[in-house]
């Protein structure tokens, strides 16, 4: 393999992927990084699949926890695909850097400019992709900090998904109506939301148990607040996710204190 380095590539890019489904997000980032480095023994790589290699890493590193090495690789990414005019790798990078729907009030000055750029670069026939720009507009500022704007992205996000008739689309554009909906005046539509987005894709439970426990407790039903709460832990463990994991522990730390439960403080992990 050290004589032919385009096998040697196609062989690590494989293993990295095999490492990221095995959620091995460490070994899945030592395989992807060989991979890259393959182009400097001659490896012929088009900056499509070079870029897409980034993004790999990108996220192998986020998921390990290295998460300004993770930007760094995104921002690298993203000057590829700008150069060549990859819209669907743009909105790529930028969901890559804004993995959940819980990040929609933190600005993000680089994702916000793949975003505009991938926009700009949209073709007729690419709605698929405009369902999920849309989507990811809606849930980045300055969009996401007007309760209007943010609804009007989100909305059009699901009436385009509603006509392509794409579950996978229509998936990702009712996530995006999750900040819309957020707080005590859209419980019953958030609910309604969540419960329709776990039976379309029942692998969405780690986005969509954060937002049916805060609904929960707005609307006073404390038991199933709390078995959802649970229900999101397990989640977070299973798929070795840093920041579900921490955002499992702060939810359970901030329902303890509203209990005036301060005694057990060690099992809140």
């Amino acid at each position: 393999a050290d004589r032919d380095p385009v096998r040697a590539q196609r062989y690590l890019r494989a293993a990295g992927e095999s490492a990221l489904r095995r959620l091995a997000y460490e070994e899945a980032s030592t395989f992807l990084r060989w991979a890259l480095e393959a182009r400097q023994y001659g490896a012929q790589i088009d900056d499509r699949a070079f870029c897409e290699l980034q993004l790999a890493l990108a996220g192998a590193l986020r998921m390990s926890g290295q998460l300004t090495e993770a930007r760094e690789c995104s921002r690298s990414a993203i000057a590829i695909a700008s150069r060549n005019g990859l819209a669907d790798l743009l909105w790529a990078a930028a969901r890559g850097l804004r993995p959940s729907m819980r990040a929609a009030l933190a600005p993000d000055a680089l994702a916000l400019c793949a975003l505009q750029e991938a926009e700009t670069l949209l073709g007729n026939d690419q709605r698929s992709l405009q369902v999920r720009i849309l989507a990811e507009l809606a849930c980045i500022p300055p969009h996401s900090l007007s309760t209007k704007r943010c609804d009007a992205l989100s909305a059009a996000a699901v009436e385009l998904a509603r006509e392509t008739g794409d579950t996978a689309d229509l998936t990702y554009a009712l996530r995006s109506r999750i900040p819309a909906l957020s707080g005590p005046n859209h419980i019953e539509d958030l609910l309604a939301l969540t419960a329709e987005l776990l039976q379309l894709d029942p692998d969405s439970v780690a986005e969509v148990e954060e937002a049916r426990y805060s609904a929960l407790l707005h609307r006073g039903d404390v038991e199933q607040a709390e078995a959802v709460l649970e229900s999101y832990g397990r989640v977070a463990r299973r798929l070795r996710r840093p920041e579900l994991i921490w955002h499992h522990q702060r939810l359970r730390a901030l329902r303890r204190y509203h209990v005036g439960d301060f005694q057990d403080r060690k099992s809140v992990g």
